[in-house]
C-alpha cells in the first residue's frame, strides 16, 4: 500500500509534460521555413574559408603541415595542381545535392572554376583571403 502518494503525482506530472513537450517540438520544426536548396552561398563559404588541411591530403605532397582550404586553392591556382578544387567539388557537390554552383578561385592574376550555372544564382558570397605565401586570393560561390 502507498503511504504517501506525492511521489506517484509527481511522476505523473512529469510524465504528462514530457508528452506535450513531444508534441510541440515537430511543431516548432515545421513552423521554421526551410531554404529552397538548402545551403545559402554564405555557408558554405564558411565552412570552406575555416577548414584547415594537412597538404598531403589533397595534393600530390608527402608534407603534412596543416594549413587553410584558401591556402591550397591559391597553390591550385597557381601550380595547376587539381587537388583542391577536387576536394572543394566533393563537399560542393554533397552539401549543395543536385543545385547548380559556380566556384572560382583567383590568385595572382590566375583563376580556376568548378560546377556550372545556367541562368542567374540565388545565392552569392565573396571571400578576399591572405595567403600565408603571400598574396590574397578571392574566393567566389554562387548557388542556382
Amino acid at each position: 500500500m502507498l503511504k504517501n502518494s506525492k511521489g506517484f503525482s509527481a511522476i505523473f506530472d512529469v510524465s504528462v509534460f514530457i508528452v506535450i513537450i513531444l508534441l510541440c517540438v515537430p511543431l516548432i520544426f515545421y513552423a521554421i521555413p526551410e531554404n529552397e536548396h538548402g545551403i545559402e552561398a554564405g555557408d558554405a563559404m564558411d565552412v570552406l574559408t575555416d577548414t584547415r588541411l594537412r597538404i598531403s591530403d589533397v595534393t600530390d605532397s608527402d608534407d603534412g603541415t596543416v594549413c587553410g582550404l584558401y591556402d591550397l586553392l591559391a597553390y591550385s591556382v597557381y601550380s595547376g595542381d587539381k587537388g583542391p578544387m577536387e576536394f572543394v567539388k566533393s563537399y560542393l557537390d554533397n552539401v549543395l545535392s543536385g543545385h547548380d554552383y559556380l566556384f572560382s578561385a583567383e590568385f595572382k592574376r590566375k583563376s580556376d572554376s568548378i560546377g556550372s550555372l545556367a541562368g542567374g544564382g540565388t545565392s552569392y558570397s565573396e571571400r578576399t583571403c591572405k595567403v600565408s605565401s603571400g598574396g590574397e586570393v578571392v574566393l567566389r560561390l554562387e548557388v542556382g
